[in-house]
């Protein structure tokens, strides 16, 4: 998160748990996984060796 360890240490336990959420939601990836692919549906692509 870029804090120096003299910072984390002067949070509370509050004060960290905040920051980090923050964090992951500001670096969070907005995409979706994409579903799982089943072995008729790469078949159907020409997709072999599964």
């Amino acid at each position: 998160m870029g804090f120096p360890p003299r910072d984390i240490d002067d949070m509370t336990l509050w004060e960290f748990a905040v920051c980090y959420e923050g964090y992951r939601k500001a670096h969070a990836s907005e995409e979706e996984a994409p579903p799982a692919m089943n072995d008729d549906v790469a078949a159907d692509l020409g997709i072999e060796g599964f």
